[in-house]
């Protein structure tokens, strides 16, 4: 990883997890939501087994907090409740359309291959 959050990985992982436009596979995007801590505010928490900057993780799943937030707001349900019925929203096709409002990928990924 270097400074700019943009995460270096040798291109043996870097093909196995994204797909020909550079966008990480929708199994990725699935796994990394299964192994992050969903709102923490702890950057720690979104380290994962991709190696993906955990504030890039983080940045991407408060966006899918906010994306879950507005469902409930259509669904009428009240700011209150929203812990209450986040289980409810927190499915893979929420999480797959949230992946699909990005014109951008929201991810910086690099290959750095060993020399």
């Amino acid at each position: 990883k270097n400074k700019n959050n943009i995460t270096d990985m040798t291109t043996e992982t870097y093909n196995k997890i994204t797909n020909e436009n550079g966008w990480l596979k929708e199994e990725i995007i699935i796994d990394l939501r299964k192994q992050i801590y969903l709102n923490s505010l702890f950057f720690s928490d979104y380290e994962n087994s991709y190696g993906i900057d955990s504030h890039q993780v983080c940045n991407f799943f408060d966006g899918f907090i906010d994306y879950i937030s507005e469902l409930m707001d259509e669904d009428g349900m009240s700011d209150e409740d929203f812990f209450n019925n986040l289980d409810k929203y927190d499915t893979i096709d929420n999480l797959l359309g949230w992946y699909g409002c990005f014109d951008e990928n929201p991810f910086t990924l690099e290959v750095e291959d060993d020399e």
